[in-house]
């Protein structure tokens, strides 16, 4: 179910690719063997059923994978925090990723992550066992976006 502004782009590595969209409820056929993309959509929608099998007519299991929108870094959890705390980040697609952790100076005392993160929802641990207790700053840097927080370890 969507509303009636939802666009989707089937794959075009299929042998058969094809939607129809009466009111609400769109219904997609794809055949494909050769990736496990089946089509994209930055529209809302809901997936109500889902029906897979093979050539030879078996069921398959099915994982509908939901990517977020946007990049985003969420608040810490616990924060205050002691001795570790749960960073978790959001990426729209694969692309460069830096996270460190800076303590009030401004100079870098870890870095969490550095190098190609895939899309998806992702959750970091960050254990300050052996960092004083103080104000922390986390930042994250992805393609064009900056984010900063706030995070403070009480031993």
């Amino acid at each position: 179910m969507h509303d009636n502004n939802f666009d989707i782009t089937l794959t075009n590595t299929a042998f058969i690719a094809s939607s129809n969209t009466i009111g609400t409820t769109t219904k997609v056929v794809v055949i494909n063997n050769t990736t496990n993309e089946l089509f994209t959509s930055s529209s809302d929608y809901e997936i109500v059923d889902v029906v897979a099998g093979t050539a030879k007519g078996e069921a398959v299991h099915v994982d509908i994978i939901e990517l977020p929108k946007l990049i985003k870094l969420n608040n810490a959890y616990p924060n205050p925090f002691n001795p570790i705390t749960t960073l978790s980040f959001e990426l729209p697609f694969e692309q460069k990723v830096s996270i460190a952790i800076y303590d009030v100076t401004g100079r870098e005392v870890a870095s969490l992550v550095d190098g190609t993160i895939e899309a998806g929802y992702h959750f970091i641990n960050w254990d300050a066992g052996n960092y004083s207790s103080s104000l922390y700053f986390v930042r994250m840097k992805a393609e064009n976006f900056v984010d900063t927080q706030k995070l403070l370890l009480i031993k």
